[in-house]
């Protein structure tokens, strides 16, 4: 079993023009948007929104 602990996704038109944002669960169980020099916390069900280029998952026996 894992836990999803991060999201890439791409806005823009195509992968040559556009822009990359990250969605990153922190060790307090909040998940923060990273987009350029902005950081805001974010609701989960934000995380699903738009598409998804790279997910990155934790396996739930790790955890620190």
């Amino acid at each position: 079993m894992y836990d999803l602990i991060g999201v890439i996704s791409h806005l823009g038109e195509s992968s040559m023009d556009g822009h990359f944002i990250a969605m990153c669960k922190h060790f307090d169980d909040n998940w923060y948007l990273f987009n350029d020099a902005k950081v805001v916390q974010i609701k989960e069900k934000e995380i699903y929104k738009g598409t998804p280029y790279i997910l990155f998952y934790q396996n739930k026996n790790l955890k620190i």
